[in-house]
């Protein structure tokens, strides 16, 4: 992925069709504050996925957020 607004939309795609119902707490259009607990952990999770599978580097990871 090649920057952050990327990243964003397909966490959302991925947050989608992976947990439906989490998905629907989700405020899309808001920043990382404004989402409950559990999407901003598992953001952070599918980022550190991301980095372990080299699709994104180092400083993306440490910089990126909802």
């Amino acid at each position: 992925m090649k920057n952050q607004k990327e990243t964003r939309k397909a966490f959302w795609q991925f947050l989608r069709e992976t947990d439906p119902e989490l998905f629907r707490k989700a405020k899309v259009s808001k920043g990382q504050n404004e989402q409950v607990t559990d999407i901003r952990c598992c953001f952070v999770q599918w980022l550190d996925d991301l980095y372990k599978s080299g699709q994104i580097t180092e400083k993306q990871v440490n910089n990126y957020t909802l």
